[in-house]
């Protein structure tokens, strides 16, 4: 029996994620609520041909303690992949912690960060490890934060992030984002999470390759994770979106009506289950990272890489098999600060310009 479960397999990130550890050599669970998807993805790891790591399957759901205790007996890591990560990583957390079980999982959001960030000290006490955003959701544009902050000496009063992703998107990251595209989220000022609007400012930025329009991401779990891993007190958060996404931000009374909601389901609806194989050979990310010192001192970093989904899949195995074999740091804790910035120089398709 493998000792790391991957939760959310019947989903496009979460099977991707398996396909990567199998082809990584890293046997494992591969997991989620229904039995004939669950199935249904073991047999298509297994029809690769090419891969040496074995996924057995299993199926619970995480509504029922007992059947979510059955799930995760034998288990060491867990590594949930299951989206809206609102919904299922405190029952799945919990569920780890009263059993001293790694939990690592692929949020990305400031609310998900943070209530893990709240379990931190019941998760030392139980010896176990609360490691969220260890795909895209956070693993490129923290690991800039820091490497930026280390440059100025490790001391920087302000951190400037941003990043743009180019490809398609999946249903699932529609319905994270478009449903509260609207809504406030926070900044970094001081050392506190304060309330700020989607798309308060906006700036025109070099990201590798030429300019690119980024408007304020209110959300991205940096404002957290970079935090911790930093200590810096101000922390801004950018990224691109399309014209229809800014629009939105825009639009708080059109979201709110009947039109509105109207609108973002038939988006959602109408989008694929994820991007093409095309897209995901195609697609490129592109991170930066702006430390600024008490005396204007400045100190850049760049990081590109793979399509985002891609990027998210290779990181998340290279992590949960580390993780595995020993990389582990009791409590919450950021993929930086258990593995270091500069780990991901041996990624696969990423370049780190520092």
């Amino acid at each position: 029996m493998s000792a790391l479960l991957v939760y959310g397999v019947a989903g496009f990130t979460g099977a991707l994620v398996s396909r990567e550890l199998a082809r990584r050599g890293v046997a494992h669970l591969a997991a989620g609520r229904r039995a004939e998807a669950v199935d249904a993805h073991v047999r298509s790891v297994d029809a690769l041909g090419d891969v040496t790591g074995k996924a057995a399957g299993r199926a619970f759901g995480l509504d029922h303690p007992a059947q979510l205790a059955a799930g995760l007996d034998g288990v060491r890591v867990v590594l949930n992949c299951a989206g809206p990560f609102g919904r299922t990583a405190a029952p799945l957390a919990a569920a780890c912690i009263a059993r001293g079980i790694h939990y690592l999982d692929l949020s990305g959001e400031v609310a998900e960060h943070a209530s893990l960030l709240d379990w931190g000290d019941a998760a030392a006490a139980a010896g176990m490890m609360l490691l969220p955003g260890v795909g895209f959701g956070v693993v490129p544009t923290e690991a800039a934060a820091v490497l930026a902050v280390e440059r100025l000496g490790g001391h920087a009063n302000k951190i400037v992030i941003a990043y743009e992703t180019r490809g398609g998107a999946s249903r699932g990251t529609l319905e994270t984002v478009l449903r509260g595209i609207h809504l406030a989220g926070t900044v970094r000022r001081n050392g506190r999470l304060e309330a700020a609007l989607p798309g308060a400012w906006r700036h025109r930025l070099e990201l590798g390759g030429g300019q690119a329009l980024v408007v304020y991401n209110p959300w991205r779990a940096d404002l957290v994770s970079a935090h911790v891993s930093t200590g810096v007190p101000e922390i801004e958060t950018y990224a691109t979106f399309p014209a229809i996404a800014r629009f939105l931000m825009r639009s708080p009374r059109l979201m709110s009506s009947g039109f509105g909601r109207w609108l973002v389901e038939r988006i959602i609806r109408s989008a694929p289950e994820g991007p093409s194989p095309k897209d995901l050979a195609r697609g490129a990310t592109r991170v930066l990272a702006v430390a600024e010192g008490d005396g204007g001192q400045r100190a850049e970093v760049r990081i590109h890489g793979p399509e985002a989904y891609v990027f998210t899949a290779r990181s998340a195995a290279a992590i949960a098999e580390r993780v595995l074999h020993g990389a582990v740091r009791p409590g919450f804790a950021t993929p930086a600060q258990v593995l270091g910035a500069g780990w991901m120089r041996e990624l696969e398709g990423v370049e780190v310009q520092a």
